[in-house]
This record gives C-alpha cells, structure tokens and sequence, in this order.
C-alpha cells in the first residue's frame, strides 16, 4: 500500500478502531474532509501502528439523494454519440410539432420493422435461444437487453436499458413504438404463428422499461 495520508494517520496511530460507529462520527467533526465515508476494514499494516485492521476511507461515488431514474437517464444520454445527440434532438422537437404522439409512435414502429428486416434473426428452438439472438444484436449496439419469458398463452418480452427515450427526448410509450416494430418483425422471422399480434403492455413502473407481449389478436 502506498504512504498512508496523514489525516489517516491521526488515527490509525493509536490501538486500532474496531467499531465503525466512532470513526465515522470522527468525519463530521472539524478538520475532517468533508464527502468522506468509511468503506471496509482493511489491514493497513505495521508501519501506521496497527496489528488488526483499521478503516480506509474514501470519497462519496455519488450524492446520497441521487434519484436512480435520473441517473439512468443520464448513462443512457452519454451512450449516444456525441455526433449525433444534438441532431437527433432537434429532428425529434421537429417531429412533435408536426406529428401528433400516436403518428410519432407509428412512424417509430415502422422504422423498427425496417430494422428488423435489416437485421434478421434465426428460427430458434426454445425461448432462451431466441433471447440470446435478440441480445447479441443489441449488445452490438449497446441498446441495452431484453429477457423473454412465457405469461401463460403469452408470450412476454421486456427490454430494458434502451438508449432511445433519452436521445430523442420524448415519452417512453412513443419510443416504443421502435422497438414493438423490431420485435414484432423478428417474432414473425423466428416462426411466430401469424393469428399473434405484439402489442405494448403496462410497465411495472421501472425505469427505462418497455414490456411488450406477444398473444392471439
């Protein structure tokens, strides 16, 4: 371990702490930095006069309030390259002013059909086959994964993570529409019967989700 900062050493100095209680109390009190928080009991050595162990500390990763939908949101925008975040983003402003939301989602699906079209899957054998073919594709792209499962004489599909909402800065349920495209393209090309329709399904209210299910019409 590199030269323990002296700080530290105004601790660790004396018979070692083996209770995380005063310690932490210790962070809070003049002279102390703040935005620091013990982490784990780790031995630090002989040469800080400690023969168990004693706290390391280290900066906060993030602010405690932290609400997880806005950091989601905000991993989700810097995956979208910084070459196109600001186009996309005026093309979808452009798009809500001339489109009504139910005309943007039906625009969304068929470039996802398209998509699909494009970019083929394989009849699969079982449903944890035909997973792991939709996630190779979306791996590729980093949009995120999705995880199938049969909800009686459904057959469920949710995918999570997908940088889309955020990039074009509209409504969860409208930029679905893309990826029911998607989906309901390659269920087709992986041999769902024709009388199967994919519709959107209610979320559980998880962000950056889209649950779609594939059942009779």
């Amino acid at each position: 371990m590199g030269r323990v900062p002296e700080f530290l050493k105004r601790t660790v100095n004396r018979p070692c702490i083996k209770k995380t209680t005063p310690f932490a109390k210790r962070l809070g009190a003049p002279g102390w930095p703040f935005g620091w928080n013990t982490v784990a009991a780790q031995p630090l050595g002989d040469n800080v006069g400690c023969s168990t162990f004693c706290f390391r500390i280290m900066p906060d990763a993030a602010p405690l309030n932290a609400d997880p939908s806005d950091l989601l949101r905000h991993l989700a925008l810097e995956r979208v390259s910084s070459q196109w975040s600001d186009f996309l983003a005026l093309l979808s402003a452009e798009l809500v002013e001339q489109l009504s939301a139910d005309e943007y989602r039906g625009l969304l699906r068929r470039l996802g059909e398209s998509f699909a079209r494009q970019n083929p899957v394989a009849a699969s054998s079982d449903v944890a086959q035909l997973e792991a073919a939709f996630n190779a594709t979306w791996a590729r792209m980093r949009w995120g994964f999705v995880r199938i499962s049969e909800q009686g004489a459904a057959l469920r599909v949710v995918h999570r993570a997908s940088p889309l909402s955020a990039a074009l800065q509209v409504d969860t349920d409208v930029a679905a529409g893309y990826l029911e495209g998607v989906y309901a393209v390659w269920l087709q090309q992986a041999g769902a019967p024709a009388g199967l329709v994919l519709r959107q399904a209610p979320s559980d209210g998880s962000p950056m989700q889209m649950v779609f299910e594939l059942a009779a019409a």
